[in-house]
């Protein structure tokens, strides 16, 4: 009895060995801002957990605490306040600084926790002066933490107030460590999703059978710029594999066309049971597409959240080689 239950432990750890996945990632278009990969050799609930690390689990920048020495625009201080916090600083050295929680140093911030900001603008002209974030200024350069700017040197900064003849702003900003999940502002990325790999699959036996009006019109069917019919070849160019899969009245204009031509009686005995199109997707292959605020870059983004993964799977993993004999875990039979 011994024999079989360890014959048949070695067996399941044969079989979990073959059916692990080794998820692997594969760049299809990267910018300074945006990112398009595919996840590939993984599953719903690894790429729906990466999804959810990257919005809320990577540590970056923003500004927490705003304290306001003069103010005499039309926005009240709880009004600018808001508005600075949401301003999203470059945070490529976040790693070097504490959470403010945890810092040893201080009780509320330091320099090995917190970049201190200065703004000070006074409007002594007539018409509107416009204060960016480009006139928030760090009091230390060398950390290379500043308010995210759009490329060029002409470009404008974030908007944060208008000011008029006789106002002014002056104040000090502190940015803090955080994460997304704590509040929006830490929050690396604007935009974050995933879908599938669509999958299309036309006949081309079938296909063939079909005079160039009714590919033409098969085409209209599906959603604009999913599918064409090259002029010269006649043949079907699919040029957003995605809508085509998740159209559902070019599925069903196949299943018509797919009737007309079984009552024409065109279609070979052997092709008589097959489709037109297969339109499915696969569930190991995830298309990601993430745009950032410009506090890290795409690909920081991704690597850290895979960091943050791994360190929750070590921790839980650590949790139960340390469970308790209460438990039971140490026990159990395999």
């Amino acid at each position: 009895q011994y024999q079989r239950r360890v014959r048949g432990s070695l067996v399941r750890g044969m079989e979990s060995q073959s059916l692990a996945r080794k998820p692997g990632v594969q760049i299809l278009e990267l910018t300074h801002e945006e990112m398009l990969f595919k996840l590939v050799d993984s599953d719903a609930s690894f790429a729906n957990a990466l999804r959810r690390t990257i919005i809320a689990e990577i540590a970056t920048l923003a500004i927490d605490l705003v304290e306001i020495e003069n103010n005499s625009s039309v926005l009240s201080d709880e009004f600018l306040a808001h508005r600075l916090g949401l301003i999203p600083m470059v945070s490529k050295t976040v790693d070097k600084f504490a959470d403010c929680r945890d810092c040893m140093n201080c009780s509320n911030f330091c320099s090995m926790c917190s970049v201190e900001f200065r703004l000070a603008v006074s409007c002594e002209e007539d018409g509107t002066l416009m204060v960016t974030s480009k006139d928030l200024y760090a009091q230390d350069n060398t950390l290379g933490v500043e308010p995210v700017q759009a490329e060029g040197d002409t470009a404008d900064g974030i908007l944060i107030v208008k000011l008029r003849k006789g106002q002014e702003l002056k104040l000090r900003a502190i940015a803090k460590k955080g994460v997304g999940k704590v509040h929006a502002k830490w929050q690396p990325v604007s935009c974050c999703t995933f879908w599938p790999v669509p999958v299309v699959e036309i006949n081309s036996v079938l296909a063939g059978l079909l005079t160039e009006e009714e590919k033409k019109q098969w085409c209209a069917a599906c959603p604009s710029g999913g599918i064409q019919v090259n002029d010269q070849t006649g043949e079907f160019e699919i040029l957003d594999k995605t809508k085509v899969a998740q159209s559902i009245e070019f599925k069903e204009y196949s299943t018509t066309l797919l009737k007309e031509l079984e009552a024409s009686g065109k279609i070979p005995l052997e092709n008589k049971y097959d489709e037109l199109v297969k339109q499915s997707f696969r569930d190991d292959q995830f298309l990601f597409h993430l745009e950032t605020t410009g506090a890290l870059t795409p690909d920081e983004c991704v690597v850290s959240a895979i960091k943050v993964l791994r360190e929750k799977l070590n921790t839980f993993n650590k949790f139960l080689l340390n469970e308790g004999e209460d438990s039971g875990y140490q026990h159990m039979e395999v």
